[in-house]
């Protein structure tokens, strides 16, 4: 458990977070305006009552709740980080940090359960039974999840790939070592190893150019290449620590990225899954599981299920 927070946590802080408060990243399909349509569609019947967003990220869904609801929001999140951004989003609400199949509430705590592309994270049906069991009768749970070969998916096996290649290439630690020679000959400091200087040339170069082809069709990529190389530029401006200090953090964050598009695809649901979850929160049969649409493409189950 200590390990998975602290992986999202590192994606919280990263840059694909942080530029825009969302769960998002860099999934374009996400950024949808029909997800924002459907929650406030949603929220507009909804005066009232004890809702819970389920594993709420930066509250993508709660924000859509209009001004003057008369209830009580809580945001339940396995990531701090994710609960300060949702904070920041939504007021007034509750931030609350928790896995989403393991819930400090009491039972019946809730009359509305949402959760936009969230809960499947975690254990799902573990996640049911604790939505099952916070529910107050008569309450309703309704989730955007992601739908396993739906268009989401897909896209995230596309950044998969790329982001591979950008850690594939080698250019964090071929740009660390040639800093490393460069700040050395530049400093005068002891004998220069030509050969040692030649090598991370020889190794930047190859690395490089791999950066050169993945930065045109990729954010991150330029962000990783363009940063590198203004620093390389102005490297007399800045210590040699705080230039391996940078290439590290992008390091990181390239890392968290790959989690969560990995984290994405691992957690889409076959409809399958989707009508087993729905069947553990409505035994009695009256759930649904429907497809939802983003862009016009199939990417993701809407699922409903009362108590």
């Amino acid at each position: 458990m200590g390990e998975e927070k602290s992986a999202w946590s590192n994606y919280w802080r990263g840059r694909t977070a942080g530029a825009s408060g969302e769960v998002f990243g860099e999934v374009g399909v996400e950024r949808s305006e029909e997800l924002a349509e459907f929650w406030s569609s949603y929220f507009a019947g909804v005066h009232s009552g004890r809702i819970l967003d389920l594993a709420c990220g930066a509250g993508s869904a709660l924000k859509h709740v209009p001004a003057g609801h008369g209830g009580v929001l809580v945001g339940a999140d396995i990531s701090a980080d994710a609960i300060e951004q949702a904070l920041s989003n939504v007021s007034p609400m509750v931030g609350v940090v928790s896995s989403a199949d393991a819930l400090p509430f009491a039972d019946g705590s809730f009359d509305f359960i949402v959760s936009q592309f969230g809960f499947e994270y975690a254990d799902a049906k573990r996640a049911a039974a604790e939505v099952a069991r916070v529910l107050a009768p008569g309450g309703v749970f309704t989730s955007v999840s992601h739908m396993a070969d739906g268009a989401i998916a897909a896209e995230c096996r596309r950044h998969l790939d790329t982001i591979e290649s950008i850690e594939g290439s080698g250019f964090v630690e071929a740009s660390k070592t040639l800093f490393s020679a460069v700040s050395d000959r530049e400093s005068g400091r002891g004998h220069i190893d030509q050969v040692a200087m030649d090598e991370a040339l020889s190794a930047f170069k190859v690395a490089n150019a791999a950066m050169l082809a993945l930065r045109t069709d990729n954010p991150l990529a330029a962000h990783l290449h363009s940063g590198a190389s203004q620093l390389y530029d102005r490297r007399a401006n800045y210590a040699l620590a705080d230039i391996h200090g940078w290439l590290d953090a992008m390091a990181a964050e390239i890392a968290a990225y790959r989690l969560r598009m990995q984290g994405m695809i691992n957690a889409a649901l076959t409809r399958e899954k989707a009508e087993q979850i729905i069947a553990i929160i409505s035994p009695g049969g009256a759930g649904s599981v429907e497809p939802f649409e983003l862009r016009g493409e199939a990417a993701a189950y809407v699922l409903r299920g009362p108590a």
